[in-house]
């Protein structure tokens, strides 16, 4: 019969709080247990034991991706903890989570459906699934009363714009076009409309001067055509009839 094996027990200098945790594999069945220390363990006798492995220590703003090696299901364990893998269960290396404040927002990607998601502060992130990715902390638009923001929908191409007084959070899939002041917008406006208005100018001496055209050669036709003076009263009178001479 193989000796007892004992699990170090917790560090009593505090440098390291993990306790520790040994696999056990049945030779005959390849069934595998795991047990935590601290703890004495006797190996059955047919089992062998893997080296003892030291549980993952997850702080509070820790989390971690553990693997099923058999079925490939994952799942997000957060800390505070201390992290016993399963028998068949790996641990990706632990990741910070992202903590956001007032009027600061992160986009989360999934990966595996290409959703995308907006978070709002304050709060602390952390992944709802393990294919989800969280992107950068990114500040919200803060508009004074003079300023605006065009937000334009990277999918659907739609366009918003947004006024100040206001904190805008962008949606999913928007991008921010640069702000501006509503002073230049109404310049732009000014700006359309007078172009508007020198367009309707040119458009009204256009007509106007395809108008005289018109009306010259109306003109220029009236005075090819000859003109028929009226009978004069003298062509209407008789000639005098000849007189006839005696003899």
């Amino acid at each position: 019969m193989a000796p007892p094996r004992r699990l170090p027990p917790l560090s009593a200098r505090g440098a390291r709080l993990a306790r520790s945790d040994v696999r056990l594999l049945d030779t005959k069945s390849g069934k595998q247990r795991l047990v935590q220390g601290p703890a004495t363990v006797v190996p059955e006798p047919l089992e062998s034991a893997d080296d003892v492995l030291d549980a993952v220590k997850l702080e509070e703003m820790h989390y971690a991706i553990v693997t099923n090696t058999l079925n490939g299901a994952q799942r997000v364990v957060q800390g505070p903890t201390l992290l016993f893998p399963g028998v068949f269960e790996t641990i990706e290396p632990k990741q910070s989570k992202v903590a956001l404040k007032k009027n600061e927002y992160a986009k989360v990607v999934d990966d595996g459906t290409g959703n995308i998601r907006v978070v709002r502060g304050p709060q602390v992130l952390v992944p709802e699934k393990a294919t989800e990715r969280l992107g950068p902390v990114l500040p919200a638009y803060e508009l004074q009363k003079h300023q605006y923001i065009k937000l334009v929908d990277q999918a659907t191409g739609q366009v918003r714009v947004e006024r100040g007084e206001a904190i805008i959070f962008p949606g999913p899939n928007e991008e921010a076009v640069p702000s501006g002041d509503e002073s230049d917008e109404s310049d732009e406006r000014d700006d359309q409309e007078r172009a508007t208005t020198k367009r309707g100018r040119r458009e009204r001496r256009h007509d106007e001067e395809s108008e005289e055209e018109e009306e010259e050669e109306e003109d220029d036709d009236d005075g090819d055509q000859p003109i028929i003076q009226p009978p004069s009263s003298r062509s209407k009178r008789r000639a005098p009839a000849a007189r006839k001479v005696r003899t």
